[in-house]
């Protein structure tokens, strides 16, 4: 370290938030004001609308406390990028969120830990949850000290210790294995070797399309650290907020699609695969129930169509994601009326089928009835499926609906064998199932939509 250089530098990126902002720093201040310059404050404005500069002009006079107003909006991650190669003076930085709250008493911990440890590059810091209005009432009415409970906080291990690699984090019992570090408020890094790699980071100008433009952090620091010791401190010493971001309302396709990358990241990385598996498995189930919203959203739906479908496509075969696919949709629809079940059903089958469609796979339907029906109506669909089978001697033979296809009996698939058979059953797809396998001892893969079976 230079001589008179801050230990650590706490960054906040902000934009139009004024009155969280406000809240932050009247808790902040007075904390670091306890370090004789060992602490700094670095604000970065993206230009906001409101009064935030009239909240940070009122600390000018501060000498640990910098502020920054950018002339016109970069996006959050450029405006991160800036605070950290920029504004920083520190040997190490914390990037928090203006919606954040580090429990009082916490920083000198943390400050002598990382003088006592200079030669480690990186030190994780527990973390735990609360609503803003949580953390409002702590800084208000508790002068910013809290003690989570065991509930609340990220991981179950509260000890400190050195670890001896980075990835060795993920081992911890936590809330979110997959998302770990997705939270920028657990990292604290050493400044320098964030710079070196600043310049592998693609940012784009479209929110949340990729990951480095939604979590930049983590690709600079898991590139940076795999392998190599790092400190955790496991006493939880920072309130994530977690109901006032503005992309509260990616969260599901954040989930589905730059999680899945960062995985893919740590898998390219070399990261052990025990624990690469561990992460998915978690993943995988996180997403089963994460796809029922983003189905049941039409706007979200709308807007993430091709998103749904790339990840339907690649993860089909996954057990562990469908069973949890399975579950999503029982939990959906256990309250809701049948006429909405077969809304939902059809757009969930649709977007199975045009995954088996964009593979070049041949589709059958088992069942005639109304969610049969239901399925043709659309074009897609009924241009492509190979056959409809129906065990009722009464149907086969007949022309199906609207259309030219022909309702046939479960033999017809021994000499016309399809890649796909999608059971349109609500009720009883267990019992086709068996009858599909057992009675007629057809090995076509079975897919089943109403919560039963993937086969």
């Amino acid at each position: 370290m230079k001589e008179n250089q801050p230990v650590l530098s706490i960054c906040i990126p902000t934009y139009n938030r004024a009155e969280l902002l406000k809240l932050s720093l009247e808790s902040l201040i007075p904390q670091a004001s306890e370090f004789n310059g060992e602490v700094e404050i670095v604000i970065s404005d993206n230009c906001s609308t409101d009064h935030t500069k009239d909240i940070c002009m009122e600390y000018k006079d501060v000498d640990y406390f910098c502020y920054s107003r950018n002339s016109e909006n970069i996006g959050t991650t450029r405006n991160i990028m800036t605070l950290t190669s920029s504004l920083a003076k520190g040997e190490y930085c914390w990037v928090i969120g203006d919606d954040d709250l580090i429990i009082d008493g916490q920083l000198s911990k943390i400050i002598g830990r990382l003088k006592l440890h200079l030669e480690i590059d990186y030190f994780f810091v527990n973390f735990f949850f609360k609503s803003i209005k949580e953390r409002n009432e702590i800084i208000l009415n508790k002068k910013s000290k809290y003690i989570p409970t065991s509930e609340e906080v990220m991981c179950k291990d509260t000890s400190e210790k050195v670890l001896e690699k980075w990835e060795d984090t993920l081992k911890i019992e936590n809330l979110y294995p997959a998302e770990l570090h997705t939270h920028i408020v657990s990292h604290i890094f050493r400044r320098k070797m964030w710079n070196e790699l600043i310049n592998t980071i693609d940012v784009k100008d479209d929110a949340f399309s990729s990951l480095d433009n939604t979590f930049p952090h983590i690709k600079i620091l898991a590139t940076a650290l795999t392998g190599k010791r790092i400190y955790y401190f496991g006493e939880p010493s920072v309130l994530f907020s977690y109901d006032s971001q503005e992309w509260t309302g990616y969260l599901p396709i954040i989930i589905m699609d730059r999680v899945q990358e960062l995985l893919e990241l740590y898998e390219s990385l070399g990261i052990d695969e025990n624990i690469i598996n561990h992460c998915k498995t978690y993943f995988f189930k996180r997403n089963g129930e994460n796809i029922i919203k983003i189905i049941s959203n039409k706007d979200l739906l709308s807007k993430n169509n091709q998103s749904l479908k790339r990840f339907l496509q690649r993860n089909l075969d996954n057990e562990t994601f469908i069973d949890a696919l399975i579950e999503g949709i029982q939990k959906y629809t256990l309250n809701i009326d049948e006429s909405i079940y077969s809304k939902f059903t059809v757009q969930f089958f649709l977007s199975i089928v045009n995954g088996f469609l964009k593979e070049k796979k041949s589709i059958g339907i088992w069942g005639s009835g109304d969610v049969g029906k239901s399925l043709l109506q659309f074009e897609v669909i009924r241009n492509n499926i190979s056959c409809i089978i129906d065990t009722n001697p009464r149907k086969q033979g007949q022309k199906f609906s609207n259309t030219n296809l022909v309702i046939q009996p479960p033999e017809y698939l021994n000499e016309n064998p399809v890649d796909v058979l999608i059971i349109a059953s609500f009720s009883f797809a267990s019992n086709i199932l068996y009858e599909i396998r057992n009675l007629y001892n057809i090995k076509t893969k079975v897919v089943s939509i109403d919560g039963v079976c993937v086969n």
